[in-house]
């Protein structure tokens, strides 16, 4: 996760938002931890651009499945990301549908 989590932010810094699609339409189903040092917030960086990556290309109901994950991930204090992708998933649910859920 730790290299395609680094794909993803280099996509978006760049505007090559195509080029992260290959690396985030593989579901994550497991997270090895002896081949990186990965942190919870790298759960939410990588889900956060992710969410970006698919409203630069328009593809709301992924966007809005990536900013959800942001969002809904539990913690004692929201982080400054989970902030920021509430705004992102707004947004986008009022592009796509005209309402926020």
């Amino acid at each position: 996760m730790y290299k395609w989590l680094k794909c993803s932010q280099g996509c978006v810094a760049t505007g090559h938002f195509k080029v992260a699609l290959s690396v985030l339409q593989i579901p994550i189903t497991e997270i090895d931890n002896s081949l990186g040092d990965l942190h919870y917030n790298d759960n939410l960086v990588y889900h956060f651009t992710g969410g970006m990556v698919f409203a630069a290309l328009k593809r709301w109901e992924e966007a809005e499945e990536f900013f959800e994950i942001c969002v809904s991930s539990p913690a004692q204090v929201p982080a400054a990301i989970q902030l920021e992708a509430y705004k992102k998933l707004t947004l986008v649910q009022l592009i796509s549908r005209g309402t926020v859920s």
